[in-house]
């Protein structure tokens, strides 16, 4: 019995331990004011949700002033990849506003811009050796792109993959 409990708090400070340095990666590598530059928008500290036993961390920040609709101005995601988690999530951008391709960013990357107007965002999804990087942007400070900013974003993460 006490092997069974030594065993699973191992287990349990593993998945802790996991989540913890994807949190690192990215907090210490793309903090709140590096997105505050990018974007142009005053934000609160991220918030971080811890996906399936630490396989992947997502950071939700989100603008100090309300807004008119409940999204956040960027989500950052890093995880191990799942065989299939790239091309499931590349289906369903396909479908919502797939743009394409992009170069130059890891082993393989692609961008979709979805919605219009209000609430509109730009996701850039890339797969890095084992793990995958998603970022999705609302919104770009003027005269920058949400691709670029997004761009911009994953570029500071990339080489700590």
């Amino acid at each position: 019995m006490l092997h069974y409990a030594f065993c699973t708090f191992l287990l349990l400070a593993t998945l802790s331990s996991l989540a913890q340095s994807k949190r690192d990666l990215v907090t210490q590598h793309v903090n709140r004011t590096d997105v505050e530059a990018i974007t142009g928008v005053t934000l609160k500290d991220p918030k971080f949700t811890d996906v399936d036993f630490s396989r992947e961390t997502i950071a939700r920040y989100h603008s100090v002033k309300p807004r008119p609709y409940d999204a956040e101005v960027c989500i950052i995601s890093v995880g191990r990849l799942d065989p299939i988690q790239y091309d499931q999530q590349l289906k369903v951008d396909k479908g919502m506003g797939y743009k394409g391709e992009l170069t130059g960013l890891g082993d393989k990357a692609y961008w979709a811009d979805l919605g219009q107007g209000i609430g509109a965002y730009t996701k850039v999804a890339v797969v890095k050796g084992k793990n995958i990087l998603s970022v999705t942007l609302t919104d770009s400070k003027p005269g920058l792109t949400r691709l670029e900013a997004t761009k911009q974003l994953v570029n500071k993460i990339l080489p700590y993959l």
